[in-house]
């Protein structure tokens, strides 16, 4: 799957997160979260601990297949 890092990145500036906190929050490590935002492929179960930390659907961080 991939994951439009933005908008990732735009929601946590709308939340307060930082990246330290989003990625304690989800139970990895801040190197790995940079990686995640940053990765033309994640797991799905990736995908979809960082959208229920940021209490959206999965939908709204996947990126656009079309571009």
């Amino acid at each position: 799957m991939r994951m439009s890092g933005s908008e990732v990145e735009i929601i946590m500036a709308r939340q307060e997160l930082t990246k330290m906190s989003m990625a304690e929050k989800i139970g990895i490590s801040r190197n790995r979260l940079y990686t995640a935002l940053n990765s033309k492929n994640l797991a799905p179960a990736t995908v979809g601990r960082i959208a229920k930390v940021l209490d959206v659907d999965v939908e709204e961080i996947l990126e656009d297949e079309s571009r």
